[in-house]
């Protein structure tokens, strides 16, 4: 065997020893260094959870104290057809009083909110009248009814030639109430 020969063997042991044995060998390190890295970045979670846990509790004490103000807002009734026609008396009156014409007064649906153990029902009233009337029945609502909580209002202006022109609104609101029986 000559040197050349020799040589061509000896590279081909170490392109094989490469091949077989080194590359291999650094796609392990890799795999151990990606499996390394993401536990450290599981372990770094989770300490930073145990760190900020009496933050979490906190706000989470503050977020039930928030959802109870909230519910004891709103009215235990029963749901159903005496609830609805005493919710459309009350806010029609309130409209009215506040010199607005109401065209028409629809139940749109029912809902139920899980997380806050309440019920609502969503109403959509169109109104007729002043600009400034809409606004008045507006805050008289917010104002009037901790429990409803206007979800839009959309106003179309008719008039605009003085400052009472005539105005038509239209208004979803979503009223709250516990349910069960009537108290």
């Amino acid at each position: 065997m000559n040197s050349r020969v020799r040589i061509l063997f000896g590279l081909a042991g170490a392109l094989a020893l490469a091949r077989f044995v080194l590359v291999p060998w650094l796609g392990a390190q890799a795999d151990m260094h990606d499996r390394l890295y993401a536990v450290t970045r599981q372990l770094d979670r989770a300490e930073a959870v145990v760190a900020a846990g009496p933050d979490l509790l906190a706000g989470r004490d503050s977020l039930a104290a928030t959802v109870a103000e909230l519910v004891a807002r709103a009215p235990q009734a029963e749901s159903g057809s005496e609830h609805r026609v005493l919710v459309q008396r009350e806010l029609r009156t309130v409209v009215e009083s506040a010199g607005l014409n109401v065209q028409s007064f629809e139940w749109v649906f029912d809902g139920e909110s899980e997380s806050a153990g309440l019920a609502f029902g969503r109403v959509r009233m169109q109104l007729e009248g002043t600009l400034r009337e809409i606004a008045e029945a507006h805050v008289a609502i917010e104002a009037g009814f901790p429990n409803v909580f206007v979800r839009s209002l959309i106003v179309n202006v008719r008039n605009r030639r003085n400052s009472q022109g005539t105005a038509g609104a239209t208004v979803e609101l979503d009223i709250y109430y516990q349910p069960g029986e009537a108290s």
